[in-house]
Order: structure tokens, then C-alpha cells, then sequence
């Protein structure tokens, strides 16, 4: 036999390095039993493991004789005769014929066995070859699941409606199915990492897991699929990465929304995770994206800062224009790039893509806002091509003038209500991959609950629904989402499981504040729309557990949440524009806010209860009898009197107080004279007694005593610049032996964990105003509350770095590079990191502001940079050194 020689393989491309991987590795997470078995044909099996999983069968064989050959056929579906269709595996011929065999050798008493190199999507398992005249039972086959460890952060997602559960329950599926080494498009197709897969539905995605260790290895991958060559592709990222084969060129290779990832994935570790150094690492990959974007797509002229993107809303029912939804690509990215700049230290850039970014806002609107009709469109003249998704892209980003945000809605929800592809009436959903999110989450924001709500429950093509609905192919409907609406294609995909964001941010009502980083604010807002009764879900943060249950009879809700620690919270409850019954402890009112009353609230555990009866029925009722002249204007004053105490007793927490007062409202009307009718005295008389039962459920009541008074406000000391340290004085109270809790804000906001008397002042507090809320308690009395005046605003410090190496060095000799740190009136802590030629070489702590890196560097001149990336408190900053090494 003539063997070939081995060689040295040539990487994938030339953006690849060997790194060490950082996301979780894959194991078998769950064992699937059958839940039926049937005999189609004679001599083959079909398993029905009930979910549509990834993974492999385990084949556990009776005693039979050596030789038996016996094959499984996974599939997704059945075809009319019973047995299994792999159609869904792969198109074109593709994955018609998939299997695994297995050759018994006969051993006594049975044999066990699995695949172990390779996997894929199934809900059937087809098994022949089994000897003539046996009959299997439920045992023969059993599924394992596998896909990557990735913790999830969420309890479960439950509502009373069975509906919103099943379709939480595919989502689930259709995610774990594809995170394995990476992320996938699909387990039985392509099994390919497209980064749109991912980055589109990435809302639900950090609803379900804890993606920070995954999220940086999907960074690597996506570097590794930027082109680096010498082209007019330098910069580009491939549609698919980590890149075999085609990538870069083409209509499926040179795509905005797949090639941002690069852009979106740090954006996401930050928001979420308080991440920078991911994009302050990267920072130089993200600029060659941008800068291809510039150079290769944008356009110029008439056209100017318009982006055509091929693949626009990709499985969408009627696609979206590509120059509305690359342009509105083209705006996020410009706009994430400008925060990132700013958050590492790059002030010019900052600068730089905030007037990009304006310019393109600037032309989206010239080119597609119709501000007559109050849509976008392609040609912003005429409504052909108003999508869905262009109306949600617009809104989404931000990018309608305020002026005509309430009509752009009103045309998105028209539309949806309008759109009706298979003639059996509307609502529907005709956006596709890229633009679902949006839709969802501007109805969700808008408080259009109603609207998703009636979109979950239709059935009929496009919907949710329509993947419910039982067809020979998939009896019980699917178990999983599939890849496009019509049911083609794919049957597990993540792509259009948008909906996850409103499930968990909108029925539930837990997310992550607009300005939120690391989880650090919270909002809840429950949206209890249709015949929902209840809903309930939970999230680990960075700083801990949050959980939110509500419950909703016909007499009254009741919310409750819990708030880890370091985390404040904006708690709005539906109250049909009313306050709420009773302020927990602790919880502060803010305002009423159309139909919710809005609290602010810290760390910790709170129950807030709203009912049908409340202070403004009473209120409204004897302002009624008062203007028809049942009800005199004394009598009506004096029962107004004790409904008003008792609402700013129970607004401040102090619910027996409150009964007090409802208890004197309902002497004064049992002392109402014959002269007022017996039908107002009884109605008002209910009413009371309605409320004071409300009351009466109440909890957290705080004990009788006199709140601690200020005397003299408390004081900052200190310099309101990053690095330094600010402070408090608690000031002067009426009384001894208090004890103090601090609150730091910034421009009146609680800022997360900054509960100490001292607090530090970091890159976000630049240019905004500093406060401490100092609280004063004594015992079981309620609390006095103090807050200083404003310091501020807070100025940058800023970090220097020198690098010294020698500009000419001997081959195979170690040189050394000396680095010292500087910052006005600090001495930095933390590390620094010596890049040759872009590649981190080596990393070192400093010592009072000083390290020393010693480097051995191949023939040839090199770029030696070095980064400072200690303390968060400080700007960024590098400097580099040309060496030549000689022999």
C-alpha cells in the first residue's frame, strides 16, 4: 500500500489562532423514553420520544445472534404511512438517508451502544433489522440530549394559559438543540453558526442563560471569520463563522446583519455582564468591520450612508426591502461602536460615529419616512413595501422623529391586524428573522400587550399557532420552532422565537432596565392581558436571584418580587390607573402612570396589592352624589377628609393607620342623616367596607413610633473625579444611637451596590451629577430619609502609559520592556497586557504603577504595544515601540 506523507494542514484563514476555548463544554444533559411504539411495516419500528431534541439514540439489544445488523433512521417528522420523513434534515437530496448501524456481536445477556461522533435532530427513532418474529418494546431505544453545559439563569417560565407554556417549551428546545461547540442554525441540516441565528433572537437567549463564557468564544469565531486578506474584503466577517468553506463573497457572503455580530456580541457581554474588555480586546477587529461597511457598502452620493442588505428580513412572509433593513443595520452598528468608544477610552472615535450615526439617521428618514401617511416604506413615497419590520426596525432603533412615533404604531398594529396571506382573516405575523425582535419588543414597550396577545392565539399561517396545528407529518404539531412559518424546511431552529422576549420582559414583566448594565436596574411591569390569571418567572444576574409571581382575581392583583442585592428596581403595577392599595416597607411611591402605579424599590422581597375597589372609587362616588345634590358639601368634605388620610397612610406603608381612617370614613357615613338617600348611604357604605377588607389583607405593617428628623443635611467630602474617593456625612438628627444606611445616586438615580459611606466614582458617572440618600433608623420607628446636595459634575481621570523597549535586538536574546502607569494623583492598580504585531504575548501585574516583561521575538520588525487593563476606573490608554530583531 502506497501511504502519503504527512504535512502541516494550513489553518481555515488567516485570521486564525489557536485559543484556548472559554464556553462551556458539551455533555448529555437529558434521557429521553419513548412515549410510543409502532410497527408501520413489517420488520421496522418507530419511536416516539414525544420532543424534538438534539442528541443521539442508545440502542440497549436483547440477546441476538453475532452478525445482526441493525440500523436507526432519526427524523423530525413521519411521512402518511408511519414511517419516519428525515425530509426536514436537508434539502435537495440532502439527509434522506441518514442512519447508524450497529453489528451485534451476540454477547449473553444483551448488548449496549451509541454514537459518539456525530448527532442530530430527532423526535422519531426508525429501527430495522431486528431477528424475524421479535417484538420491542418501549425500552429498545432511549434518547439522550447533549448539547453545551451552559447554566441557565431562569426558574420556570409559567402562566394559566397553556398556550404561552407549550410555545416557552419549543423555545427551550429549539435553543438547547443549538448550543453545542458553538452555536448552530439547526441540528439535523447544516448544523452551521450563522451569527444572525444568534444575535436576532439574543433577547430570549439572555432570558434563558448565562451566555458571558459562551458569548466570548462566539467573539473568537467571529474574528476567526474575518477576512484579512489583501482585497477589497479585508474587514469583512463571513456569513458563517467559524468558516470551512465559502463565506465571503457573494449574496450570502457579505451581509450587514450577520457580519455585525462582531459589533453585537461585545455590545451584549457588556450590557449584560458589565463586560469592556471584550471590546476593548477586539476593538481594532470591530473597526476593519466598520471600515468595510464604509468603504464597500454604503452608499454615496443621492444615496449616501444607505446600506443594501441581500438577505433583508430573511424568511420573512413578504420581505422587507434590503436598503431599509441594512440601513437600520448599518445605524446599530455605528451607534454601538460610538458607546464602546466612549466606554474604552476613545474619545475621538466616540465623536466620530455619533455624527455617523446621526448622518445615517438623518438619511433613513429622508429616504423612506412617509411623514404624510406616517410609514416607512422603500421609497418613502408610496405604502408598497411598508412592512411590518420596516415600521418595528424604525421605531426599534429610535429613528422616528417624536412627532410621528404614535402614527408609525399605529400602521405597524394595522398592519398586523390587516395581514392575512392565506384568506382566513387576520391578525398575523409577517416579519422574518431579522425583524420579529423588533416587532415584539415595540408592542411590548408600547404597552400593546393585547395585540402579541392576539397574535400567540391565532392558528392559522403566519402564526405561532400554526406550528401547534396537527398534520400526518407532525400528529401533535411541532415540538419545537421551526425555520420558516409555512413549516418548511427545518423544524428546529431558533430564528423566530422572538416571542421570548415578551413572555419573560412582557407576561411576566422581568427585565433589564433600558440603562441597565450587569443587570444592575430592573423594571418589572406585568403585562396581564386576555384571561391570563397569573404568570411567574425568575432570572440569575450577576448580583443574584430576581423573581416576579403576580396573580389576578376578579376582585384584585397581587405582585410580588424579590430584588438581589445591589440592584434597584422600578416596580410598576397595573392598577387601571389607580395607586396601589398599600406601599410595602421599604418601597418608595413615584407616581401614577396612565394604568400603573409606579414604586421604586431596593434590595429585597415585596408584595404589592391593587383591587377593584380603591381610595379614587370612593373618592369618584361621593364627588358623584355631591354634584347630583344626594350628598351636602359638608358631609362629602368631611367623608373626602378620611378617605384622602387613609390613602397617604397606606401610600407611606402605614396600613393600620390606614384602617383607622377607612374606619372613621364608614362611622361618618353610618352618621349621614334621613335627609341623604338610603341608596347612597349603603352605596358608600360598601364601598368602605369593600376597601377595608383590602386593607385588612395588607402585610407589612411597620410598628407605632416617630421617624428621626434631619436637622442639617448630609455632606460629600471629597473630589468628584474617576479614581477618587467621595465621602459621606450622615449630617445632624433629633436623636441618638442611630443607625445609618447610604445610597448613592446619580443624577437621582440609585446606582447599584454604591451602599457604603464611600463610593468611587467610575467612567459612567463622568459628567453627571452625584448625590448620597442617607437613612436614618431607630428600632421598629419608621425611618428618617436625608439626601446631600448635589457634587459634580464627576470629571475623567485618565491613564498614561510609557513603553520603553530597545529599538534594535539579537535574535533568541531576551529583551526587556519596561512599562510605567501613570494617573493624576493615583497610583493604577491591575494588569497590563504587551501585544507584538496585534497578539497578546504576555500579561503583568503592576507594582506601584511598574512592570517589567521580558521577550524573545523572531527575525523581522514588530510593533510592540502595550494596554493598560486594570481598574475600570480608569481611561484606557496604550503606547507602542517599533523593534527590529536581527540575527
Amino acid at each position: 500500500m502506497d501511504w502519503t506523507a504527512a504535512g502541516i494542514a494550513p489553518p481555515p484563514n488567516l485570521a486564525t489562532r489557536l485559543v484556548s476555548r472559554e464556553a462551556e463544554v458539551m455533555r448529555e444533559m437529558q434521557t429521553f423514553e419513548p412515549e410510543a411504539v409502532t410497527n408501520p411495516a413489517p420488520g421496522t419500528w418507530v419511536f416516539d420520544f414525544g420532543q424534538n431534541f438534539a442528541g443521539w439514540p442508545e440502542l440497549h439489544l436483547p440477546e441476538v445472534p453475532a452478525g445482526t445488523l441493525v440500523k436507526m433512521f432519526p427524523a423530525e417528522g413521519l411521512r402518511p404511512d408511519g414511517t419516519v420523513d428525515q425530509s426536514s434534515l436537508g434539502p435537495g437530496g440532502r439527509g434522506t438517508d441518514l442512519f447508524n448501524s450497529y453489528i451485534a456481536r451476540g454477547a449473553e445477556g444483551g448488548e449496549t451502544w451509541k454514537p459518539k461522533f456525530n448527532y442530530f435532530g430527532m423526535q422519531y427513532v426508525q429501527v430495522t433489522g431486528l431477528p424475524e418474529g421479535y417484538t420491542p418494546d418501549a425500552s429498545l431505544v432511549t434518547g439522550h440530549e447533549i448539547h453545551a453545559d451552559i447554566p441557565h439563569v431562569t426558574g420556570a417560565f409559567r402562566t394559566s394559559n397553556a398556550r404561552m407554556n407549550r410555545i416557552h417549551r419549543m423555545i427551550r428546545y429549539s435553543f438547547t438543540s443549538n448550543m453545542m461547540s458553538t452555536f448552530t442554525d439547526c441540528p439535523g441540516r447544516e448544523k452551521q453558526s450563522y451569527p444572525a441565528d444568534y444575535t436576532a433572537p439574543m433577547g430570549g437567549l439572555l432570558s434563558n442563560f448565562d451566555l458571558r463564557a459562551y458569548l466570548r468564544t462566539a467573539m473568537h469565531h467571529l474574528v476567526e471569520g474575518q477576512s484579512r486578506a489583501d482585497t477589497p474584503m479585508f474587514g469583512n466577517v463571513a456569513l458563517k463563522t467559524p468558516v470551512h468553506d465559502w463565506g465571503y463573497t457573494g449574496r450570502f457572503g457579505d451581509e450587514i446583519n450577520w457580519g455585525n455580530g462582531i459589533v453585537l456580541v461585545p455590545w451584549f457581554l457588556y450590557k449584560h455582564y458589565g463586560d469592556v474588555e471584550t471590546m476593548d480586546r477586539y476593538w481594532d477587529n470591530m473597526v476593519d468591520f466598520v471600515d468595510y461597511i464604509r468603504r464597500e457598502k454604503a452608499g454615496t452620493g443621492e444615496d449616501e450612508h444607505i446600506v443594501n442588505a441581500a438577505l433583508s428580513d430573511w424568511v420573512s412572509v413578504d420581505n422587507t426591502d434590503g436598503r431599509i433593513t441594512g440601513t437600520w443595520g448599518y445605524y446599530l452598528t455605528i451607534h454601538h461602536m460610538a458607546e464602546m468608544a466612549g466606554l474604552t477610552g476613545r474619545p475621538a472615535a466616540a465623536r466620530e460615529y455619533r455624527r455617523l450615526a446621526d448622518d445615517i439617521r438623518i438619511a433613513f428618514n429622508e429616504h423612506f419616512l412617509n411623514e404624510e401617511g406616517g410609514y416607512y416604506s422603500p421609497d418613502g413615497e408610496t405604502e408598497a413595501g411598508a412592512t411590518q419590520a420596516a415600521q418595528a426596525f424604525a421605531l426599534d432603533a429610535d429613528l422616528v422623529p417624536a412627532e410621528h412615533r404614535d402614527a408609525v404604531l399605529d400602521h405597524l398594529v394595522d398592519h398586523i391586524y390587516g395581514f392575512d396571506p392565506a384568506g382566513e382573516g387576520g391578525p398575523h405575523i409577517q416579519a422574518g428573522h431579522i425583524g420579529l425582535a423588533p416587532v415584539v419588543r415595540v408592542l411590548r414597550d408600547a404597552d400593546r400587550a393585547d395585540v402579541l396577545w392576539d397574535l400567540v392565539q391565532q392558528d392559522s399561517y403566519p402564526s405561532y399557532g400554526h406550528f401547534l396545528e396537527s398534520t400526518p407529518r407532525n400528529p401533535e404539531g411541532f415540538t419545537t420552532i421551526g425555520e420558516r412559518w409555512d413549516r418548511g424546511s427545518s423544524s428546529n431552529h431558533m430564528i423566530l422565537v422572538q416571542i421570548e422576549e415578551w413572555f419573560q420582559g412582557g407576561v411576566a414583566g422581568l427585565k433589564e432596565a433600558a440603562d441597565a448594565v450587569g443587570g444592575d436596574k430592573l423594571v418589572f411591569k406585568p403585562q396581564p392581558v386576555g384571561n391570563l390569571r397569573y404568570a411567574e418567572t425568575s432570572r440569575l444576574l450577576p448580583n443574584g436571584t430576581a423573581t416576579v409571581h403576580w396573580e389576578k382575581t376578579d376582585r384584585r392583583f397581587t405582585m410580588s418580587v424579590e430584588v438581589p442585592a445591589g440592584t434597584t428596581a422600578e416596580v410598576w403595577v397595573p392598577t387601571e390607573g389607580r395607586r396601589a392599595l398599600t406601599t410595602p416597607t421599604r418601597a418608595t411611591f413615584e407616581r401614577v402612570d396612565g394604568d400603573h402605579a409606579v414604586y421604586s424599590v431596593g434590595a429585597g422581597s415585596f408584595e404589592f396589592t391593587s383591587a377593584r375597589v380603591s381610595y379614587e372609587d370612593v373618592l369618584e362616588q361621593v364627588g358623584s352624589y355631591e354634584d347630583n345634590g344626594a350628598l351636602g358639601s359638608d358631609a362629602a368634605a368631611a367623608l373626602r377628609n378620611h378617605v384622602v388620610a387613609a390613602m397617604e397612610y397606606a401610600t407611606d406603608g402605614w396600613v393600620d393607620q390606614a384602617l383607622e381612617s377607612t374606619e372613621a370614613y364608614l362611622a361618618a357615613v353610618d352618621e349621614l342623616g334621613d335627609d341623604v338617600p338610603r341608596y347612597v348611604r349603603t352605596d358608600l357604605a360598601e364601598l368602605g367596607e369593600a376597601l377595608r377588607d383590602e386593607l385588612e389583607r395588607a402585610t407589612g405593617v411597620p410598628s407605632e413610633g416617630e421617624a428621626p428628623a434631619n436637622t442639617a443635611p448630609p455632606t460629600v467630602r471629597g473630589t468628584a473625579a474617576v479614581g477618587r474617593t467621595l465621602t459621606a456625612d450622615p449630617g445632624e438628627w433629633d436623636a441618638d444611637g442611630l443607625e445609618f444606611d447610604y445610597q448613592w445616586n446619580r443624577d437621582g438615580t440609585p446606582i447599584a451596590a454604591a451602599t457604603g459611606p464611600t463610593y468611587r466614582p467610575t467612567a459612567r458617572d463622568v459628567g453627571h451629577q452625584l448625590t448620597v440618600t442617607v437613612t436614618a433608623t431607630d428600632g421598629d420607628a419608621p425611618p428618617g430619609i436625608a439626601t446631600s446636595e448635589p457634587v459634580g459634575p464627576v470629571v475623567a481621570a485618565t491613564t498614561t502609559t510609557r513603553v520603553k523597549a530597545p529599538a534594535r535586538t539579537a535574535a533568541r536574546k531576551p529583551f526587556a520592556v519596561a512599562v510605567r502607569v501613570t494617573a493624576p494623583g493615583v497610583t493604577p492598580a491591575g494588569r497590563v497586557e504587551v501585544r507584538v504585531d496585534g497578539t497578546v504575548r504576555r500579561r503583568a501585574k503592576l507594582t506601584d504603577g511598574r512592570a517589567q516583561v521580558r521577550l524573545r521575538l523572531p527575525v523581522g520588525n514588530h510593533r510592540v504595544r502595550v494596554v493598560y487593563v486594570g481598574t475600570k476606573a480608569f481611561g484606557r490608554s496604550a503606547d507602542v515601540a517599533r523593534v527590529r530583531v536581527v540575527r
